[in-house]
């Protein structure tokens, strides 16, 4: 399976809408971010928010990576929201240590990003650096600890025998960020429109379209291609087997393994996957295959 899917439909922000999506790791939060803006046809910002930063500051894109969502060791500073850095604010800034200066240049580079369109910004605490912008959708992903360790040693070549160790140390460093800096608790669910279970779904079975909906659910104002296509309902899994059959559970785990789908998707999700004609048609064909034995 690739890792983001290729898929020819496109669909279009109908406002100026930021998504920004905060992550534990192993969640898939680039997965994620990088198949939406594909999807919508729009920037995507995760590690190459570091190189914008650094071009707009003038400091070296290297100390930007050491310094990455790295927790503070200063009990000082409380930021300033929107603080422009001049004037009599200039040796404030000289004496300023040096991950606030990083932070600052972040702080900077969100906002200027986004200032010029559409786009998906992974991480850095992009979510309190916009919370005052209008249409800005904030996303934050997570999963129970087997999913991240799994995704782990798969994408990342984490050693199996570490990968807790690893997935908690980072997941307490992004926490210990984004606390101090953006004066709120990282992933408590109050602050984001929209919080996902990966772990629930596996995350290659969240398809650009069920993320689509859902972000139509929290406020996104979202348009596809037109199409005829007629979705289909929960009545119309009766008919097929895969609900209200005393085989039909059997059935299901068939038919999701037969499409490459998490074996736990719901049939909510299954029918949220299904959003054209075409994965209609994987879908009844594989559910016949599946009758005939073959």
């Amino acid at each position: 399976m690739p890792l983001y899917p290729q898929e020819s439909e496109v669909f279009h922000m109908k406002t100026n809408c930021v998504i920004t999506i905060g992550r534990q790791f192993g969640s898939g939060g680039r997965y994620v971010g990088r198949m939406l803006a594909e999807k919508l046809g729009i920037p995507f910002y995760d590690k190459e928010l570091l190189s914008e930063a650094a071009k707009q500051s003038g400091i070296c894109e290297e100390i930007f990576e050491d310094h990455d969502e790295k927790p503070t060791r200063s009990l000082l500073f409380n930021l300033v929201t929107g603080m422009q850095v001049h004037g009599d604010a200039g040796s404030y800034y000289m004496d300023m240590p040096l991950n606030h200066k990083i932070f600052l240049a972040q702080f900077d580079a969100i906002r200027s990003i986004a200032d010029k369109g559409p786009c998906v910004i992974v991480g850095r605490c992009a979510d309190y650096v916009l919370k005052d912008r209008p249409n800005t959708i904030s996303v934050f992903l997570k999963a129970e600890m087997q999913s991240k360790v799994e995704r782990a040693v798969k994408y990342y070549g984490v050693d199996p025998q570490k990968a807790e160790d690893r997935i908690r140390k980072a997941d307490k460093q992004r926490a210990s960020y984004y606390n101090y800096y953006a004066t709120a608790t990282w992933g408590d669910v109050n602050n984001y429109d929209l919080c996902v279970d990966t772990g629930k779904l596996g995350v290659e079975g969240i398809s650009s379209e069920i993320l689509l909906e859902i972000l139509k659910e929290a406020g996104a104002s979202v348009e596809g291609s037109t199409t005829d296509f007629q979705p289909l309902t929960p009545a119309d899994l009766m008919p097929l087997g895969l609900t209200g059959g005393v085989n039909s559970a059997t059935l299901r785990q068939g038919v999701l393994k037969a499409l490459d789908l998490p074996e736990n998707l719901t049939t909510k999700m299954l029918l949220r996957w299904v959003t054209s004609e075409e994965k209609k048609a994987q879908l009844l064909a594989a559910v016949e295959k599946i009758k005939n034995g073959a």
